[in-house]
């Protein structure tokens, strides 16, 4: 995922949702929709040509339709109306040239399959969410910002050492978004893999995300005509767009995670950088994820680095500075923040 997707949806999880305009909707779940259009034909259009639409429509599934005429066409617009187990969506579509325009659809008056693909599309999603501006994984802003909520819960148990597996079967259980692998899982082998870094009471998109990237899996948001949003784990190198380790963070360092800027005298004289990170971890307080991915592709093992660095009241984040940069090729951090805004250190 490139960093302008991640920009938009951090923009759309801060509370951003985009306006429907003129679509009035209720969505209510389990119930029978069905959908009615008025086709607006314009006064100057030739005789007959509502009879040659007509024959097209009665075969794209509709349940109802019928025809004005006015001399000025009105937007398309569409709504849903609740009557008990019944959801009625009212469409208005306006004849112009060769084709109709339904509301967020331009299609030809002779395409019966685009038609019927159109109305089958409403039937199985309601208004809201068959007509909303798609965003990233081809979710709506609303979806976006729930799912993000459900996978800002934290983790509640220690990670370290522990099968990803383990940790998988973990956030199933506790996640309401069926989470699944898009294909056959991995070897049990794989999954077995203990993982490196302490996570607990990070939020649990930011756990997952963390626990598969290692193995070269990723997760990934989906959705299907006439389904709820689903979370497949797939392999990276099928998928486009996945769900990232964090976010940027928004607003001032100071504000977001105060403790890297707290001060301490160092004195660090050939340490292992794989003992030394979890040590001034402990003073910071906020966790560190390491991006094991990228010490694969620089070759670094934390523990044959020896590191060093001497200094009075130096600040936290500057020594975690310091020691990073003596790897070769130099290791770098930055604050991002999990589902739920809580910090964490990304280390790569």
């Amino acid at each position: 995922m490139c960093s302008e997707q991640i920009a938009l949806i951090r923009f759309l999880l801060l509370g951003v949702v985009t306006a429907f305009g003129c679509w009035v909707t209720t969505v209510v779940s389990g119930q029978t929709r069905s959908v009615h259009v008025e086709i607006v034909v314009g006064s100057d259009e030739m005789p007959g040509v509502e009879h040659d639409i007509m024959q097209n429509l009665e075969r794209a599934g509709l349940d109802h339709l019928k025809f004005t005429r006015r001399a000025e066409l009105p937007r398309p617009k569409a709504e849903e109306i609740v009557a008990g187990p019944v959801v009625t969506i009212r469409l208005t579509a306006v004849v112009q040239g060769k084709h109709i325009f339904f509301p967020n659809a331009k299609i030809a008056k002779s395409d019966v399959a685009g038609i019927s693909a159109y109305v089958q599309k409403l039937r199985d999603d309601g208004v809201t969410v068959a007509l909303a501006e798609k965003k990233a994984f081809g979710l709506t802003s609303e979806q976006l910002v729930a799912l993000n909520e459900e996978l800002s819960r934290p983790y509640p148990q220690a990670t370290q050492n522990v099968s990803t597996q383990e940790v998988i079967r973990t956030i199933q259980a506790a996640l309401t978004t069926k989470l699944s692998f898009a294909d056959d899982p991995p070897d049990a082998e794989i999954l077995a893999t203990p993982i490196a870094d302490e996570l607990q009471n990070l939020a649990m998109g930011t756990v997952l995300a963390a626990s598969l990237r290692p193995l070269g899996l990723v997760l990934v948001p989906q959705r299907e005509q006439g389904r709820g949003v689903e979370l497949r784990i797939k392999s990276s190198k099928e998928a486009k767009e996945f769900w990232p380790v964090g976010w940027p963070h928004e607003g001032k360092l100071s504000e977001v995670a105060p403790s890297i800027f707290d001060k301490l005298d160092i004195n660090i004289q050939n340490y292992r950088l794989a003992d030394a990170l979890p040590a001034l971890q402990r003073r910071i307080g906020i966790p560190m994820i390491i991006d094991h991915n990228s010490l694969a592709e620089k070759r670094i093992d934390l523990t044959a680095v020896e590191v060093t660095y001497e200094r009075k009241k130096s600040p936290h984040f500057v020594t975690l500075e310091k020691l990073l940069l003596q790897a070769k090729p130099p290791l770098r951090a930055e604050i991002r923040v999990d589902e739920g805004g809580r910090p964490f250190i990304w280390i790569y």
